[in-house]
């Protein structure tokens, strides 16, 4: 796991503290326009702490007071938010909408919560840390919602509160990760930077345009919340996308948690921006594959002593099942099912049955839904394989020779990608009838042996193993790129690459290495796993609405 030194935690606080000093003086003077002088009157005790606790810092002896001091000023600060939202609320009674008023009641009933646990001697920071996150997510959506009742005097005069205290729970909740850090709490594989997360929710806000499905769900369904009650972990690929569908659980009543399913296709800013949403999200890009199965542990669980398991799973790998159902056996009997939405996923569980296994839990395989496998393979990966490929390499696809190995569904697109850009495609298939298709479609069809000869692009797109191997890394042509588009990460012989000539390798940027065999380069982009994953590209907010609606 990534350890970071006291030092570096100390100067990591210090900015965070700095940042919740700029927050608390613009909240101070919109109070005092608003003319709320008790609540200003609290901010400036709250900075004076805040200040005290900065100068404490520079003694590491003084960590423990300091941390003490930060958990005063929470308590300070959640008052003034409890003055807040009664004025507000008082404010909200002649306003005719009810969206807002239901938001308010969830809000209050958060900060009882929050309340109740802030007066306990151990405060559990780290909760209180995704709470406020929570809060301050559904400040936004309610400013939102107010900007649309501007002509209302009392609606404006609460949209200021409610920007105010948007500010306030971003400022409480870096004051609870620097808390956190003072006690020595380990928040393992978590993405909280703060201009992350800024521009992570802006991402989210352009997806969430291209989603009109989920959009419609939050709708029809956030008032009624048929997921209450369902405590859901969630093993995805970290993406803008994967952030608007947890998101609209956790709307439609669900609670939450999100670790990532692969080493490589993180993005960054959307797992800051899922941890300021209040949804636990463990998982960055480039970590180690031990890294990633322990976060994959913590996000089955709702505690950190691993006591209270989760009672449903979204896998994307099957890797979290099979560790779940091996590794924490009695966690399962409360475990109602899991929904596997990978070809990769359901071959790992098939595999452990033919073993005479027994499947702790339903499964549903969610991979052989017409949806999933007619938009997200067709268009999809028709439109991510050349987005990726020029992403990573810069190269232009117009007048290139590109073999696709297999013409399935995934391949079909893929071809047609490659075909849109300019590309004269050729496709290597053992089916004779998918072949056949191939040859009708205006490709070339011929065996790999040959093809890897005269192509400047590769793409294998069968979901079979050794589809490229030592004799054919041998023949292909200098500067050669090959890149995979299944969920496979076995087509490409990457053992036998490393093994021989691991010693030329070059990594020319992040997701690129160029490998040098028989005294010719041959580049390798995604470390041979998906390359529309390991570009971060993924597949567009639109498909991903089809496909999960």
């Amino acid at each position: 796991m990534k350890t970071i030194t006291k030092e570096m935690d100390m100067m990591k606080c210090m900015n965070m503290m700095d940042m919740c000093c700029n927050s608390m003086m613009q909240s101070m003077s919109m109070m005092k326009s608003m003319k709320m002088p008790a609540c200003s009157k609290m901010m400036l005790e709250c900075m004076d702490l805040m200040k005290q606790s900065m100068k404490m810092m520079h003694d590491m002896n003084m960590m423990d007071a300091s941390s003490k001091m930060m958990k005063d000023c929470l308590r300070m600060m959640m008052k003034c938010m409890t003055m807040m939202m009664d004025d507000m609320s008082k404010m909200m009674k002649s306003s005719k909408m009810p969206e807002m008023k239901m938001m308010m009641d969830e809000m209050m009933a958060i900060m009882k919560e929050m309340d109740a646990m802030m007066k306990m001697k151990n405060m559990d920071t780290m909760k209180c840390t995704m709470m406020m996150q929570k809060m301050y997510m559904m400040c936004m959506e309610m400013e939102m919602m107010m900007g649309m009742k501007k002509s209302d005097i009392s609606i404006m005069m609460c949209m200021d509160m409610m920007k105010c205290m948007g500010m306030m729970c971003n400022c409480m909740s870096m004051m609870g990760n620097c808390a956190s850090m003072m006690e020595g709490l380990e928040m393992p594989m978590m993405m909280m930077d703060m201009k992350m997360a800024e521009m992570g929710m802006n991402a989210i806000k352009m997806a969430e345009m291209e989603m009109p499905g989920l959009m419609a769900m939050r709708e029809e369904y956030r008032s009624k919340k048929p997921l209450k009650g369902m405590k859901i972990a969630c093993s995805m690929h970290i993406t803008t996308q994967t952030a608007v569908m947890m998101k609209t659980m956790m709307m439609m009543g669900a609670e939450v948690r999100c670790c990532a399913c692969s080493t490589i296709s993180t993005q960054e800013e959307a797992a800051a921006a899922m941890n300021m949403m209040g949804i636990p999200t463990f998982g960055m890009k480039g970590m180690s594959m031990d890294e990633m199965m322990m976060c994959m542990e913590i996000c089955c669980f709702m505690d950190n002593e691993m006591k209270m398991p989760m009672n449903m799973m979204m896998d994307c790998s099957g890797m979290m099942s099979e560790m779940m159902m091996k590794k924490h056996p009695r966690a399962m009997k409360n475990m109602m099912g899991c929904c596997m939405d990978s070809t990769n996923g359901m071959q790992m569980i098939m595999k452990m049955m033919m073993k005479g296994e027994k499947l702790m839990m339903p499964i549903m395989n969610m991979n052989t839904s017409p949806r999933k496998a007619k938009i997200d393979y067709r268009y999809g990966s028709m439109e991510s394989l050349t987005a990726s490929i020029r992403k990573l390499t810069g190269m232009m696809i117009s007048g290139k020779v590109c073999v696709v190995a297999g013409y399935s569904d995934l391949g079909k697109a893929c071809a047609d990608a490659m075909k849109m850009a300019g590309a004269r495609v050729i496709v290597t298939e053992i089916d004779p009838f998918c072949a056949m298709q191939a040859c009708m479609d205006g490709c070339m069809v011929m065996k790999m042996d040959d093809a890897c000869k005269m192509a400047d692009i590769i793409v294998t797109a069968t979901e079979n193993r050794d589809v490229i191997v030592e004799r054919h890394f041998k023949t292909m042509k200098n500067n050669c790129v090959v890149c995979n588009m299944s969920d496979y990460d076995c087509e490409i012989d990457m053992n036998w690459l490393e093994k021989n000539c691991g010693k030329s390798k070059v990594t020319m940027k992040p997701m690129v290495d160029m490998y040098t065999v028989n005294g010719k380069s041959v580049f390798i982009l995604g470390e041979g796993m998906a390359v529309n994953m390991a570009s971060s590209n993924g597949y567009s907010s639109f498909v991903i609405n089809k496909s999960i609606k």
